[in-house]
């Protein structure tokens, strides 16, 4: 076996304290004091095996649920066997088998004794005993409980049974699959088709009856998820509302609307209004159809952001310290309001009124107001137009003359200007619009040369005398640009306007 186990003088040695009927293989050499020579072919030896007059490995192996087959190993030259079951009188058996009658899960308890001399009854040694159950009972017929079908799946569940191993579910009349659990999914199946099963239980012992057959019919197939999904603002009776709507789905006799706080809203159509939400926000949606079949899937979800209202009542009015006061109504889910005048924007604030010194005293203006939060800006307000129109007051008498001077500062593109005063007819008269020319202008006039007009508007008891420079100069100007002559019609405290006005 590659090992050297002697050395020595002699031609002869016994290898001992070897396994029965175990095979080796050996080889020899010799030598002296110069070396050894070559092994020689070598030679295969196998032990006798041991022989023993007890028999071996006594088990069960087979039979019924009312009968075991007891098996040993033969005994060489053995006449027969003599056997005892549960210590009682042994049983004489020529083979080395037999086979006895049992009761389910009884202990039962074999040894088993070799005849090596029947005609002088020499009985070889008892085996020690073997214990070992008696077989189980063969289980009853399973019993169905519960049926659940999907769209392409059957799930059958039943009761278990006593002393059943496993069992055995027959599908169409045709296949068998074994299952070791009570309960089994019959999956992959087209939708809407109709298989029929049938359960069996086994054991060691053998199989039960066949249960009485059932069918189950697979579902429709569930409704796919709604597509083409649009929000937009709808029609609320209280806050705001967002009207959604999707394509048909087939067969779809309703649909679930849920939102991102987990609120499900039911709907027959393809659309709904949901009424009552805040303004500003952003809301998520997603749509899923049901149909006969069951509820389908969840639509990708969709955001949409409500509308804010422009602010409404939107008035101006002067403030003490000459500038121009600006007041309106909240808009639900603003954050904030930005204020525009004259086509731009001046100022943001969060409350609903802001005060204006910016504003030129005799200049109109216009404003604009709109709403807006984080993530939505609402429309702006219809324009509002105002001038302070701060009169000024002159003390006159009855056919008292005087002088209204229009001086301008550091104008720039003044042709953008239409400056005019306003005077009440049943106190003033109009002597000149334009003393700057040699006649007496009363009336709306062009002065060509000058590029400069005067427009006279008599409107009720009010006097409108307008002066517009059609050539406006990109340098600024400054000094005094018109001086209109009046005069008293009764002595009076008599009130003149002066406004400014921009061309859009």
């Amino acid at each position: 076996d590659g090992v050297i186990i002697y050395s020595g003088p002699n031609t002869t040695f016994t290898h001992s304290s070897l396994l029965d009927n175990s095979t080796h293989i050996y080889s020899v050499r010799a030598g002296n004091q110069s070396g050894f020579s070559d092994w020689s072919t070598s030679i295969t030896a196998t032990t006798q095996k041991e022989i023993t007059s007890v028999p071996q490995n006594i088990k069960p192996s087979g039979g019924s649920q009312n009968s075991v087959v007891i098996t040993w190993d033969p005994i060489k030259d053995a006449k027969g066997y003599m056997v005892k079951i549960n210590g009682g009188q042994p049983q004489n058996v020529n083979v080395p088998i037999i086979s006895i009658d049992t009761t389910p899960q009884l202990i039962y308890s074999v040894s088993v004794a070799a005849m090596l001399d029947s005609e002088q009854n020499v009985l070889g040694e008892w085996s020690p005993e073997v214990t070992f159950l008696g077989p189980l009972a063969i289980p009853g017929i399973p019993i169905l409980s519960n049926i659940t079908t999907t769209e392409h799946s059957v799930e059958l569940t039943w009761d278990n049974v006593a002393n059943a191993q496993g069992y055995e579910l027959e599908i169409n009349n045709n296949s068998i699959i074994k299952v070791y659990a009570n309960i089994y999914c019959d999956s992959n199946i087209p939708s809407i088709t109709t298989s029929s099963y049938r359960i069996r239980s086994f054991n060691e012992s053998g199989v039960s009856n066949w249960s009485g057959s059932i069918s189950a019919t697979t579902n429709e197939t569930l409704p796919g998820a709604p597509i083409n999904i649009l929000c937009k603002n709808g029609v609320a009776t209280t806050g705001a509302a967002i009207n959604i709507d999707w394509n048909d789905v087939d067969n779809a006799i309703s649909y679930e609307v849920r939102d991102s706080d987990g609120n499900i809203y039911t709907t027959t159509d393809s659309s709904i209004v949901i009424d009552g939400l805040q303004n500003g926000i952003i809301y998520q949606y997603q749509v899923r159809a049901i149909t006969l079949a069951g509820q389908g899937a969840w639509s990708s979800p969709v955001s949409f952001v409500t509308d804010i209202i422009a602010p409404i009542n939107l008035v101006a009015s002067n403030t003490e310290s000459g500038g121009i006061l600006l007041k309106w109504d909240s808009s639900s889910g603003a954050t904030r309001y930005e204020i525009e005048m004259d086509g731009k924007i001046v100022d943001v604030t969060e409350g609903t009124s802001i005060s204006i010194s910016q504003a030129s005293r005799y200049l109109t203006h216009s404003f604009r107001i709109r709403a807006l939060n984080t993530i939505k800006t609402s429309e702006w307000t219809e324009e509002l137009t105002y001038n302070q129109n701060i009169p000024l007051q002159v003390s006159v008498d009855e056919g008292e003359e005087f002088s209204i001077i229009m001086p301008v500062s550091n104008v720039k593109n003044i042709n953008k200007y239409n400056m005019t005063i306003i005077i009440n007819t049943e106190d003033l008269g109009l002597i000149d619009a334009c003393e700057f020319t040699p006649k007496l202008d009363t009336a709306t006039t062009n002065f060509e040369n000058n590029n400069m007009q005067i427009i006279v508007n008599n409107v009720n008891n009010l006097c409108y005398i307008s002066m517009i420079i059609n050539n406006g100069s990109p340098e600024q100007i400054t000094g005094i640009i018109n001086s209109i002559r009046l005069y008293g019609k009764r002595k009076c405290i008599a009130e003149i306007k002066y406004s400014v006005s921009i061309f859009r």
